[in-house]
């Protein structure tokens, strides 16, 4: 049904169940009596102080703030007025106690409704005659009631508004029938603490179970969602059909009192629920290693459950249970109980993850460091009865000399390439780039450079160009432009699939990116120059040795040394011409070249000739000096074994040798005579 709904239908259905549950609180707390208090929790004497009493109330000038008020008496019915008063009732431990509870709010309100005064005593013994009102005025509401209420409500509407992006997904169904129960238990627990002194015993019973239900329901929904997303770390459904009977039991039990469950019976509800949620979502970062986005979504959800939950649960919850005074005031825990939806609608809707993903674990470590303080100060001051100045000393002593150095050790650890800056990089990223002589060369390096610097699964090559670096995925890319602006690289997966790029790295690839730039082009204006003066000199040489070696070529006696001189002629043209070129040489083509040439030679000797190559060498491409040197090692070799007596066939064999070019030249019918030209071309 939900899937033919429109997100802008499910958000009016949500705001209309808020109208609807706000309609209800508020008709409900304006049919209570009034007495015109304002009373909280006394922890010093059990029982509740008096915080203020509204000008024009039925308390106004009777009952003053500060008063500590024990009982509420009417002829001979006298009920205590414990702090227990503004406890959930699900807090009870057993159903004999939250029988005492419902017995307390009936009494309380029945003579707080049957229209005669009630009496009420305060710890030095006297009374304070006061005439309950029959309605609450609505500027007698607290304004916690409004403030809280506008706060839940954002919660299902964030469960409304992620489930409206992203529909037919488990994650966002469990995450807005979550919402709905948060929203609805959290409103309860406002209406509880906004009432004065107490409901009608049918009113208190109803809101208990229906409190009950939703926490039950909210629980349920989120271990739902911390099971199945990013990855379904449950397969079989199953378990979850177990976990709801459990809970409708739990609800059944509560309502009808079959039996009072060892140590607490809201213990049941609360802590097995969480440490299941615990273990769903260590197995949702243990499951999702190699994914980075779905890594940093179950990094999200497990600090999303543990960061408000923790100090709720061992804080707040834990010390009620025990009977002891809470860590945490009320207001405190139902503010953190709503922060975990941040989280949750962050990682379901995976908005911004890569900057997400930069901060969670700092602020892990500040959770860790604030706990670690707290726990300190109350194993101090709770069981060894040390005063609060020393242990509170102590607990910063530990935190300066334990935590801060054992926090900076972690973060180099686990987040090395984040504590590098672009400054610590510089040395390494300077040695690569200083290497490189071309454009070519600068772009493999630069390519080296950003494969060092970030250690990414792989870099592939786009034929899009960019103007800056961009994010892509969630973080899982990295896109960032060449040197040259007319392609790009795409980076995938930072510190080999453990990390996502962020933000940081956007203006890091920046400033290396400029950096490179400003080398590269500090060596095309180098290489510029050298060129000019090569070609100056280049110009010179044929023009003086040039117009030498044609004159003798054309005056010396003898053929042979015409031969020669026309040959140091066409040697000294092709050298000029190979210097001068500014693109790396295809081997193959000067090859074929190099094979007529010497085609003629042999011919014209009565020589023959067999010339092999290795295919894979013809589209290898060398620099001009390469160039240059096996130019000249063909025709001197060729030239001077041809000169040799005997030499009836030569063998030219050109092949690759692992990283290197070998080209040997020798006499078929005399190994002896045989020279070897080895080149790198790498």
């Amino acid at each position: 049904m939900m899937q033919r709904l429109h997100p802008w239908h499910v958000t009016v259905l949500t705001l209309l169940l808020g109208m609807l549950v706000e309609g209800a609180a508020l008709f409900l707390l304006l049919h209570q009596p009034w007495l015109g208090i304002r009373v909280a929790p006394d922890v010093a004497s059990g029982f509740v102080q008096v915080k203020a009493a509204a000008a024009g109330s039925p308390a106004a000038g009777v009952v003053s703030a500060g008063v500590v008020l024990t009982t509420i008496q009417q002829g001979q019915v006298q009920v205590p007025l414990t702090q227990t008063l503004f406890l959930p009732a699900f807090f009870s431990k057993t159903h004999a106690d939250y029988q005492a509870y419902l017995a307390n709010q009936t009494t309380i309100h029945r003579v707080l409704s049957n229209g005669s005064p009630v009496v009420l005593r305060d710890n030095q013994g006297r009374d304070y005659a006061v005439m309950p009102a029959q309605t609450t005025p609505l500027s007698a509401l607290p304004s916690g009631f409004w403030v809280f209420s506008g706060i839940f409500m954002l919660v299902p509407l964030v469960g409304a508004f992620v489930w409206g992006y992203r529909r037919g997904e488990v994650a966002t169904r469990a995450l807005l029938m979550g919402s709905i129960g948060h929203y609805i238990f959290f409103m309860l627990g406002t209406l509880h603490l906004s009432k004065e002194l107490a409901f009608s015993g049918g009113s208190a019973e109803w809101l208990a179970l229906l409190e009950v239900m939703s926490l039950n329901v909210y629980i349920l929904a989120f271990n739902v969602l911390f099971a199945k997303y990013p990855n379904p770390v449950i397969q079989n459904n199953r378990v979850f059909y177990v976990l709801g009977a459990i809970s409708l039991v739990l609800i059944l039990n509560f309502q009808f009192a079959w039996v009072d469950l060892p140590i607490h019976n809201f213990l049941w509800q609360s802590f097995p629920p969480f440490m299941m949620a615990l273990v769903f979502s260590y197995q949702q970062v243990r499951s999702s290693r190699a994914d980075p986005i779905n890594r940093t979504i179950a990094r999200i959800t497990q600090f999303s459950i543990i960061f408000p939950f923790l100090p709720i649960m061992f804080l707040y919850v834990l010390p009620l249970l025990l009977n002891m005074q809470p860590l945490v005031s009320q207001d405190m825990s139902r503010v953190l109980g709503s922060v975990v939806f941040v989280g949750l609608g962050i990682a379901t809707l995976r908005y911004r993850l890569f900057e997400v993903e930069q901060w969670w674990f700092k602020v892990w470590l500040w959770l860790l460091g604030g706990i670690l303080v707290g726990v300190i100060d109350i194993v101090l001051v709770g069981l060894l009865h040390t005063s609060h100045v020393y242990s509170l000393g102590f607990a910063v002593i530990v935190a300066g000399f334990v935590y801060f150095p054992l926090r900076q050790w972690l973060l180099g650890k686990l987040m090395p390439l984040d504590s590098q800056s672009v400054q610590d990089f510089l040395p390494t990223f300077s040695a690569l780039m200083g290497s490189a002589v071309s454009r070519e060369a600068f772009g493999q390096r630069w390519q080296m450079a950003l494969s060092t610097r970030f250690q990414p699964l792989h870099i592939t090559r786009q034929p899009q160009a960019l103007a800056a670096a961009t994010l892509a995925e969630n973080g899982l890319h990295l896109d960032v432009p060449n040197l040259y602006g007319d392609a790009s690289l795409r980076l995938t997966g930072k510190q080999q699939g453990m990390r996502l790029f962020g933000r940081a790295d956007l203006k890091t690839v920046a400033s290396l990116l400029a950096i490179a730039r400003i080398a590269s082009n500090a060596s095309d204006t180098r290489q510029q120059a050298v060129l000019m003066e090569r070609t100056r000199i280049m110009r010179d040489l044929h023009d003086t040795v040039g117009a030498k070696l044609l004159t003798l070529s054309h005056t010396l006696p003898t053929p042979r040394h015409r031969q020669a001189a026309q040959e140091s002629l066409q040697t000294l043209r092709d050298i000029i011409n190979l210097t001068l070129h500014k693109a790396p040489f295809l081997l193959g083509e000067y090859l074929a070249d190099w094979r007529a040439e010497t085609v003629e030679r042999t011919e014209a000797a009565g020589v023959q000739l067999h010339w092999w190559v290795d295919p894979a060498l013809e589209g290898l491409e060398l620099r001009p000096g390469q160039m240059v040197e096996l130019l000249l090692f063909v025709r001197d070799t060729t030239r001077r074994l041809l000169q040799s007596p005997a030499v009836a066939q030569l063998d030219v064999h050109c092949e690759r040798v692992g990283d290197q070019l070998n080209l040997s030249v020798r006499a078929a019918d005399n190994p002896q005579l045989t020279a070897t030209c080895t080149l790198n071309f790498t």
